[in-house]
């Protein structure tokens, strides 16, 4: 039976994407200039469902100029609640941060059929939002190694347990996707539940309850990715560049003024000079190029100016700008940032390992050989300045010229 409702859970902050979200919300990153949580709700109107239901977070606020390009400063706020209802969605506050199962009951007045649940930092491709919504069942994901999923354990195709974080090797894992009958609200009545050792409601748990009255079957999916850190977001934006450039999504789903020249996307107010190289790249709006730049599968959101500088799989958001001889490398580089003249960011290693990145939660190996930076809004970089690879900077920070940027800048001013 093919469901004509759905619930995206939104609530999240996303702390482990720091400090991309200390601006707005981990669902309200963009992908090739749109927001991701548009990209999931235009999916799934395509795929035929006209009643969505986004779970969100009180605290969500967001700067009216990250949607208006044509905005300079960002003074305007509105609610997470505002800009859904102005994409036509249903949002359902969750008052408190009580898990994803206590997230779902929020919404059960509006739930009276079968539904579609998925996570809002998911990317799920079209067609298989459409198989989902064709077909009734639990939808997991086959990974190198379970170790930071909850590990799906199947019998005969039929969902058994979950094990959160506590399998390692290859295997399937839970990414809250399912096409479920509406009795499976009643697995996410809290009144009913027990606390998590996280002390949440969690999903795993209606799912591990609801399986054992019904029988829930499991099945797999081809293509999926999920945003956890800054890398995922560049390997998200890279995964859809080369979707629109092999025409599987149309494209006219960027909105107005899009061309595909000479292999890569450029919107028709981008100022190109002659004599550069840009491949497989995402162009927006009023972006300039200059004379003997090097743009290789990069995504320059909006209003960037590059100059004689190289960037190369990165992202760079919203007027940050590499203006004169520039290394730019499998980075991130939030809004307003600017690159004095011959700033370089490192991606490798002298030894050739995989780059590892200092988190809030720790020490995390990306399983990247090359990566860059991710650097937080309104920075100004200096003059012949080095960052090291791995390095994340807070938000406006200013860093003086010829200096080495070794570790991570936080909390400056805290």
């Amino acid at each position: 039976m093919k469901a004509m409702k759905a619930v995206i859970l939104a609530g999240g902050e996303g702390k482990r994407l720091w400090p991309i979200t200390t601006s707005y919300p981990k669902s309200y990153v963009k992908v090739l200039g749109k927001p991701l949580i548009e990209w999931t709700i235009s999916f799934l109107r395509n795929a035929g469902v006209d009643d969505i239901i986004v779970i969100t977070n009180p605290n969500h606020k967001i700067n009216q100029g990250y949607f208006d390009y044509s905005v300079k400063e960002k003074n305007d706020v509105v609610s997470s609640t505002e800009y859904l209802k102005k994409m036509g969605v249903r949002p359902v506050v969750q008052d408190e941060p009580k898990g994803t199962a206590h997230a779902l009951w929020c919404a059960r007045e509006y739930i009276d059929e079968d539904f579609i649940l998925m996570n809002s930092d998911d990317v799920i491709p079209p067609d298989t939002v459409k198989k989902v919504v064709a077909n009734e069942g639990f939808y997991a994901a086959q990974v190198g190694d379970r170790e930071d999923f909850g590990a799906v354990i199947t019998k005969e195709n039929k969902l058994n347990d979950i094990k959160e974080k506590e399998v390692s090797g290859p295997g399937l894992v839970n990414l809250n996707l399912a096409h479920l009958p509406r009795e499976f609200i009643d697995y996410t009545n809290t009144e009913k539940m027990s606390l998590s050792k996280r002390r949440e409601y969690e999903l795993t748990d209606s799912f591990k309850s609801f399986a054992k009255d019904y029988e829930l079957e499991v099945k797999t999916i081809e293509s999926w990715h999920t945003i956890t850190y800054f890398w995922d977001l560049i390997d998200v934006n890279l995964f859809f560049l080369n979707q629109f450039l092999s025409n599987i999504f149309p494209l006219d789903w960027l909105g107005r003024g899009y061309s595909i020249i000479n292999g890569s996307i450029v919107h028709d107010s981008a100022n190109i000079h002659d004599q550069n190289e840009i491949l497989n790249s995402f162009i927006g709006p009023k972006v300039i190029i200059e004379k003997f730049a090097k743009v290789y599968d990069s995504v320059l959101e909006a209003y960037n100016r590059i100059g004689t500088s190289e960037v190369k799989k990165s992202i760079m958001m919203k007027r940050a700008n590499a203006p004169h001889f520039n290394h730019v490398g499998d980075a991130v580089l939030c809004e307003n940032v600017n690159l004095g003249a011959g700033t370089q960011l490192a991606n490798l290693r002298f030894d050739n390992k995989n780059i590892t990145v200092q988190t809030k939660k720790g020490v995390v190996d990306s399983k990247k050989r090359k990566l860059g930076q991710c650097i937080g809004a309104n920075t100004k970089i200096g003059i012949n300045v080095s960052v090291n690879c791995g390095v994340l900077i807070t938000p406006g920070v200013h860093i003086l010229p010829e200096t080495f940027v070794k570790d991570n800048i936080e909390n400056v001013g805290d």
